[in-house]
């Protein structure tokens, strides 16, 4: 298609949106890897942030994230980020120890 969030601004009608908690990140790569919009900024191999103006809020970088708790979780678009990261939940105990452990 020769529509998509690389040639169009999308930001004005996200309900929800993906908030990155940089203190939880291992920098694994998968957000960026199956983000289908190349919303997720990456330099070096590392996450830098979310690139707002063509995120459509799928929620599919939240879905891959193996850590205990996510490093990017959904907030609604009103959520300031500040905010969210304010709100963000403790570890899962239903995951395994390792789960938020760098695979390297």
């Amino acid at each position: 298609s020769e529509t998509n969030s690389m040639n169009k601004y999308v930001g004005d009608w996200r309900v929800v949106k993906p908030v990155w908690n940089v203190d939880l990140c291992i920098d694994c790569q998968n957000c960026w890897l199956y983000c289908p919009d190349t919303s997720i900024i990456s330099r070096d191999k590392e996450m830098v942030g979310i690139d707002y103006d063509h995120c459509k809020g799928c929620g599919i970088c939240v879905q891959v994230c193996p850590t205990n708790p996510k490093s990017l979780l959904m907030f609604s678009e009103t959520v300031k980020n500040e905010d969210a990261l304010t709100q963000w939940p403790s570890k899962d105990k239903n995951l395994p120890e390792n789960e938020n452990e760098k695979g390297e």
